[in-house]
């Protein structure tokens, strides 16, 4: 039964700040487990029950409810004992962002009996090798992955560096959106009927792969992944502004997570001093918004536990490949992160690339140019309060990269 939908769930916004073991919380929380379960489920059963477990799913929408139900487990366990007769009694807790809670927090769960397991990410090498052999259950409105035709462009594309293969890092994406997007009739049925026994390098084969590497690089294409997954999980539930923040909240998280070795390194002193204008100008996390970034799983304790996929997600779908010695997409790369950095402090950025290189290989600087690239850029961009302006993609040209102007 969703605890959202009873009256018992009023009492857990009344206040943000509550203690990790608040009395009349925990009596309230019991009190409404103890309402909702069905004693008739039991009686079809004769003497004692073996065992019992109780399962509460998406315990981590609210926080002090998951807190409540964390502190209560022995009290809880002893009512079903009491009530049900059984020989067992198990309490398990699933959701997002419980990672959070550990046990060396002020719960009254026995540590000895609390084990806490993540999820394990999405191995797509094993997926891709499960879907050579098995055939998942065709989606309505999409080809049939019995096909070899099918099924090896779709192993291809999620074989190779892309959107494709970073948004079926998470689960849900993977077999909610992305296969529903890149199996869609509508989209890659026009290649027909199946050629039995396809060779790999057939040239209709190609085709199709080629075709579908084209529409993982619609950002419009694969917006219907992320929207899915936003629709069935808790971030559907606010408001635009709301969802904004917790986004931008759990993206600044781990900006500052990865910055925090630069401030003990002794060896990275000089990259500290080159990063400290960024880092000063970080905004404080704000405890609440984060909290909510937990709860709906779009952040997570370690960041290394949070999926490429959601990572996609916290940068608005803006990704660039970098390889060793491609200084151009590392320029553009570069480029991205401030947009996102000027985002989150509130500014309202805008990316835009000079007509010619300034200063030019000579060493001179064209002034008319520049007025002229200044007044089209805030013509184009009357909103912006801020502007990140990239040199044309000569990188053996002088003056900066990157020129980042603050209105």
């Amino acid at each position: 039964v969703p605890w959202e939908k009873h009256e018992i769930a009023e009492i857990f916004f009344f206040d943000s700040v509550m203690r990790p073991t608040n009395a009349r919380r925990n009596k309230e929380v019991l009190k409404y487990l103890k309402g909702v379960i069905p004693v008739d489920v039991f009686k079809v059963t004769t003497g004692r029950v073996p065992s019992l477990l109780l399962i509460l799913d998406e315990i981590g929408r609210s926080d002090p409810f998951c807190r409540a139900m964390i502190d209560i487990c022995r009290e809880l366990k002893t009512e079903l004992l009491a009530n049900f007769v059984s020989d067992y009694v198990g309490v398990v807790l699933v959701g997002t962002g419980l990672d959070r809670f550990g046990t060396d927090q002020n719960f009254g769960t026995d540590p000895k009996k609390y084990r806490m397991i993540k999820t394990k990410k999405v191995n797509l090498e094993t997926f891709r090798q499960k879907l050579t052999f098995g055939v998942p259950k065709p989606f309505e409105g999409c080809v049939n992955l019995e096909t070899s035709l099918y099924r090896k462009a779709l192993l291809n594309v999620l074989g190779e560096p892309g959107r494709a293969s970073v948004l079926a890092k998470n689960a849900r994406m993977l077999r909610r959106g992305l296969l529903k997007t890149l199996t869609s009739e509508g989209l890659v049925g026009q290649f027909g009927p199946d050629v039995p026994n396809i060779s790999d390098d057939d040239p209709k084969l190609m085709r199709l792969t080629s075709h579908m590497r084209r529409l993982q690089d619609y950002p419009e294409v694969m917006d219907y992944t992320i929207s899915k997954y936003v629709s069935l999980n808790g971030l559907s539930g606010l408001s635009e502004e709301e969802r904004e923040k917790v986004i931008n909240t759990a993206f600044l998280y781990h900006v500052k997570k990865h910055m925090k070795p630069l401030e003990n390194d002794g060896k990275l002193t000089k990259l500290t001093l080159d990063v400290s204008p960024i880092t000063s100008s970080l905004p404080e996390i704000e405890e609440d918004w984060l909290e909510r970034a937990f709860r709906f799983g779009v952040c997570t304790k370690d960041i290394e536990d949070t999926s490429d996929a959601i990572r996609y997600l916290l940068c608005k779908g803006q990704r660039v490949v970098v390889g060793p010695g491609q200084g151009i997409a590392f320029q553009k790369l570069l480029a991205l992160h401030h947009l996102r950095l000027y985002e989150i402090r509130g500014f309202t950025p805008a990316m835009f690339t000079l007509s010619k290189h300034q200063p030019s290989h000579s060493g001179d600087l064209d002034c008319e140019a520049l007025k002229e690239d200044f007044a089209k850029m805030k013509a184009e961009n009357p909103q912006a309060t801020v502007f990140i302006i990239e040199q044309p993609q000569e990188d053996t040209a002088p003056g900066p990269d990157l020129i980042v102007v603050e209105l």
